[in-house]
């Protein structure tokens, strides 16, 4: 099975065994934070150790807020504007 990756004007493109999945600069980022802010969620719910929770809930937090930037940006390349 062949892996091969190539980006086009802030677009991800990989190609695996033969299936092409796309994705947007920053869309892999937001949905990373999501899962760990609701691991972190869940974490606080259960009141695993507080600080380590709240440190999770603050790290997935940041990756939505960089992600987001980073679509953002993208969109403001595709439309020509800075």
């Amino acid at each position: 099975m062949s892996l091969a990756c190539h980006h086009f004007d802030g677009c991800h493109v990989l190609f695996k065994g033969g299936v092409i999945m796309a994705g947007r600069e920053g869309s892999g980022t937001v949905a990373l934070g999501t899962v760990v802010t609701g691991v972190g969620a869940v974490m606080v719910a259960m009141e695993m150790v507080p600080m380590i929770a709240a440190g999770v809930v603050g790290f997935g937090a940041a990756h939505i807020v960089l992600g987001a930037i980073d679509l953002a940006g993208n969109k403001n390349k595709e439309q020509g504007t800075n």
